[in-house]
């Protein structure tokens, strides 16, 4: 449920917390621009309900941009879809780690540019206990959410039942989810702290930039910022000698 975006959407509904208007669509050939913009608004983020890392997702504003980059587009094939309504502001998620409906660690991230900010939101942290609570649940989640820029309030817009893309950053930031993770597991208490706010990690991107270009040398690198990169160029197959990585 909590990996699906409609059925999440269901849940937070019957929990009384805050969502955008939505509805789903089987596939792409049930959407009616006039029908969907009248019942969740304009403009309205379609995507997939069963993907990641933002495949899929595109926001409508216009009957032409609908039928340019979905009704026409041989590529987008996903289904089944999710509309959702815009909410203007800026995205702002929650890591957690639960024990038993209890969070034992949680970070709250907002990205700006090219960093990533851990702040604080009693709201989103409230939604997110109602839901761990709710479910009595255990183990490590991530809950996508957005901050209205006129209304400062909360809508929660999807759920990540595993690790997440920042996890690194978090940890370079003082909370090692992994770690806490594994102590929980053994019951003990773990070295890391609750939550962590009012610090930043710069992103990897202009860092790995910087490297590959020779202004900035990996090995004066921190060591958790070392490891970060490792694990990227890992992921991406790419050699540290042809990066000159080691200058």
């Amino acid at each position: 449920m909590l990996n699906d975006k409609w059925r999440f959407h269901q849940y937070c509904s019957e929990l009384g917390i805050r969502v955008p208007e939505a509805i789903r669509l089987t596939n792409k050939t049930e959407i009616d621009f006039d029908y969907v913009s009248v019942t969740v608004g304009l403009p309205f983020v379609l995507k997939p309900i069963n993907e990641s890392g933002g495949l899929g997702v595109r926001v409508i504003c216009s009957k032409e941009r609908l039928h340019k980059e979905i009704l026409s587009n041989r590529k987008y094939n996903f289904f089944p879809l999710i509309a959702q309504s815009f909410i203007p502001g800026v995205d702002i998620d929650i890591s957690v780690l639960a024990d038993s409906g209890h969070i034992k660690h949680l970070a709250v991230q907002i990205r700006k540019e090219k960093m990533l900010y851990f702040v604080g939101n009693k709201e989103l942290v409230k939604f997110t206990e109602v839901i761990v609570r709710d479910l009595c649940y255990t183990g490590l989640i991530h809950i996508d959410a957005r901050l209205h820029s006129a209304l400062g309030e909360i809508f929660l817009v999807e759920a990540n039942p595993r690790f997440w893309a920042s996890l690194d950053e978090a940890t370079v930031c003082g909370l090692n989810f992994v770690r806490a993770g594994i102590y929980t597991f053994m019951g003990l208490e773990s070295p890391d702290p609750p939550t962590i706010y009012d610090v930043s990690s710069r992103s990897i991107k202009p860092t790995f930039a910087e490297i590959a270009t020779y202004s900035q040398s990996y090995v004066r690198l921190p060591l958790l910022h070392r490891h970060r990169l490792k694990r990227v160029l890992g992921l991406l197959h790419l050699s540290w000698y042809w990066l000159g990585l080691w200058g």
